[in-house]
């Protein structure tokens, strides 16, 4: 993905605006149903990269990227709106301690005097690039299941998405069946609001018999990838959160690391409960 100015590149988060992105990621599918796979995994919320600008993402900085040329010519299309169009560049030196990744950004980016982008919009234009790739896939495989990982701020009207790159419309994905399921994503650990929000989009998917899944990520500690302070207790109220989710299944991120956890026998019986 590109930013505004053109001028910083966000690597590992494809365009898949670009026919030859598409057709990458078709022909990688392709693979795993030639090598006898039922279906796809099409995850949207995650990759090995950093997510936002080289400054903590807040709303302002979340917004930096996803114009990339095919994405704009398209908006341009739709609105008769350059948003190419830019008056003021700013530059400002970023505290180490604000960057999320050390070898990313050493500058925080600030855009004066532009053109009004309707951000709605053109992360909707990135969904139907999407919902595109899965319709070519569809054709090619109709009976094939097609599960698809998203945050809800991504389908749900009037949450600004936290990956600020896709709008998606679960109706279309559902009516033309373009996916089978949808997994949520979204770190759930001491917090009940995203399961609340996530629940809003139950009553779509349960009237097309489509799967809800919930990815519980980051779940082992506060700052996510360590286990070593995490105890059955924690886990326990963790899954009472899930419960209340309603989902039909989940995704244990970065179990391993319970192994590392000296409370491990204790915190894998905690999670027998939500295979209840």
């Amino acid at each position: 993905l590109t930013s505004r100015c053109g001028n910083y590149i966000l690597y590992g988060r494809p365009c898949f605006a670009y026919d030859e992105v598409r057709e990458h990621f078709l022909a990688r599918m392709e693979e795993l149903i030639a090598l006898g796979f039922p279906g796809i995994h099409l995850g949207t919320a995650r990759s090995h990269t950093m997510y936002f600008s080289g400054w903590v993402g807040t709303p302002e900085e979340m917004r930096m990227w996803g114009f990339n040329p095919p994405l704009l010519e398209e908006y341009r299309r739709r609105t008769g709106v350059d948003l190419t169009r830019i008056g003021t560049i700013r530059h400002a030196a970023v505290p180490d301690a604000q960057r999320v990744c050390k070898d990313f950004a050493q500058t925080m980016v600030r855009y004066e005097d532009c053109a009004e982008c309707d951000y709605t919009l053109l992360r909707r234009i990135h969904g139907e690039a999407v919902e595109a790739l899965l319709r070519s896939f569809r054709k090619r495989h109709p009976d094939a299941v097609v599960s698809l990982e998203a945050h809800h701020s991504n389908v749900l009207p009037g949450f600004w998405p936290v990956d600020a790159i896709y709008m998606f419309d679960l109706d279309i994905m559902l009516n033309e069946r373009l996916i089978d399921e949808f997994m949520t994503f979204g770190n759930f650990q001491g917090q009940s609001a995203p399961i609340a929000e996530a629940r809003q989009m139950v009553p779509q998917l349960r009237a097309r018999n489509a799967p809800f899944g919930v990815w519980l990520n980051d779940i082992l500690s506060p700052s996510g990838g360590e286990a070593a302070d995490v105890t059955a207790l924690d886990i326990c109220g963790y899954v009472e959160r899930i419960h209340g989710a309603d989902c039909d299944w989940f995704c244990v991120h970065e179990a391993d690391f319970i192994e590392k956890c000296p409370e491990r026998d204790a915190i894998w019986k905690a999670f027998e409960g939500l295979a209840q």
